[in-house]
């Protein structure tokens, strides 16, 4: 991206202005610099980073490495890295930004942003910086950290969703694009196939299947009074279907073990079941690769199908914000931090680092970059995937944890006339608490 020198000096030199104390939400975007090696003036406020402990490591590697190339002071970084996963680091944020050895800059899931924009916690990005971010991040990405038109965040890694895990060995020839086929095979093998259907964040697969409702059919969104209501049409006839066909398919295998939730499809519970030999496949995500190292029978795929429906998923990105109540020069420090720790060359070494999916789209086109195949499966996934932080906030995770554990277990509650719901009944009540105004 070409930028006219004289005019980001000019920008640079207005940041004087303005300042503005810790404890007042204010705006301090500064421009980013358009040299092809970054250089950046002034940004040697000492700021605290917030950011998962893997990513400590990382983000050292890069500023030690930017950091040995500039001759001023003024132009190196300071920060303190405090260890906070990207959900803690939303929240906690979203509670109390000004909280003792508050953050500058946090590493959040892109479903903290609303929250956070809503409560005034952060501040958008503008001008030049802005430009590199929307030109040079996959627009999956963009969307992602984009509340009411404004872009909020840094891209981290768009690598936030599922696909379906399992072992080669045990796998064969059998048709991993079909979940019956999956699960007929795994009860003949005597093992299990995990998928946490009575999580809400699994549970949306059914209903964002292809040619069922869609990846665009629930979303979320405020009224003239502002309360928040739900765009969503799970309880149409597609869904109703797919919720009947579902249920058919998998209640038989949740009551015979084959099919497991819940604590069995933990993480931990994964790990052990494929490294014993017990687990056929399982739902999960890229999390799990790091889990499975030295087991050379995992293989990775995109989700299956049911009903001949491939099914949907929730996904998104991972982002850096800037604490907007944090002191000028500790926010234009921060901005500056986060447009470095997202370039290409911080994206790639991430990959390296931590088997991150880049979603600069330089980075993705450089040939250094060389997926796995569980990466090449969530890309693959990705097609099918709703964004989650457009898709549903808080309200929805218990309402979709509900629908899912009634597709496995078939249990749809009672009427005041302890009359069974049908699928009908039951998943418009689930839709309607998601469409009223609360």
């Amino acid at each position: 991206m070409k930028k006219n020198l004289l005019i980001a000096a000019i920008m640079v030199a207005s940041m004087g202005a303005g300042l503005a104390s810790c404890g007042t939400s204010s705006s301090v975007v500064p421009p980013a610099p358009t040299a092809a090696d970054a250089h950046f003036m002034d940004v040697n406020t000492p700021i605290v980073v917030w950011a998962p402990s893997e990513e400590q490591s990382t983000i050292q590697a890069i500023v030690d490495a930017y950091n040995n190339n500039q001759a001023e002071a003024t132009s190196k970084f300071s920060y303190t890295f405090t260890g906070v996963s990207e959900s803690d680091g939303g929240t906690t944020l979203a509670t109390d930004p000004t909280v003792a050895k508050y953050p500058s800059l946090v590493a959040v899931a892109d479903d903290q942003i609303n929250n956070l924009v809503t409560k005034g916690d952060i501040n958008p990005l503008g001008g030049a910086m802005l430009d590199r971010v929307t030109e040079f991040n996959t627009e999956f990405s963009v969307k992602c950290v984009t509340n009411g038109g404004k872009v909020y965040g840094f891209p981290i890694t768009a690598d936030n969703g599922y696909f379906m895990w399992y072992d080669k060995a045990l796998a064969g020839d059998t048709d991993m694009t079909d979940f019956a086929a999956i699960l007929a095979a795994a009860k003949k093998a005597g093992k299990k196939v995990a998928a946490d259907f009575g999580n809400g964040w699994y549970a949306s697969q059914f209903f964002f299947a292809e040619g069922v409702d869609g990846v665009d059919s629930m979303s979320y969104n405020t009224n003239a009074d502002g309360k928040l209501f739900y765009n969503i049409n799970w309880d149409n006839a597609a869904g109703v279907e797919m919720a009947t066909k579902a249920n058919e398919l998998l209640q038989q295998y949740y009551e015979d073990g084959t099919l497991v939730i819940g604590a069995d499809a933990t993480n931990a519970k994964i790990q052990n079941g494929f490294n014993n030999g017990t687990y056929f496949a399982a739902e999960s995500g890229l999390w799990m690769e790091k889990l499975f190292t030295g087991n050379d029978h995992m293989g990775a795929c995109e989700l299956p199908k049911i009903d001949g429906h491939h099914l949907g998923s929730f996904s998104g990105a991972k982002a850096f914000v800037v604490n907007a109540f944090a002191t000028a020069g500790e926010q234009r420090a921060a901005f500056y931090l986060g447009d470095l720790l997202t370039r290409k060359d911080s994206q790639l070494t991430r990959f390296v680092n931590r088997n991150a999916i880049p979603c600069n789209s330089q980075a993705l086109l450089d040939p250094s970059y060389k997926p796995s195949e569980s990466i090449q499966a969530l890309t693959a996934q990705n097609n099918y995937a709703a964004i989650q932080s457009s898709s549903a906030e808080s309200r929805y995770w218990d309402r979709g944890q509900e629908i899912g554990q009634a597709i496995c277990d078939g249990d749809l509650g009672k009427d005041a006339n302890d009359v069974a719901y049908t699928w009908q009944t039951f998943l418009t009540a689930k839709c309607d608490m998601l469409r009223a105004a609360s």
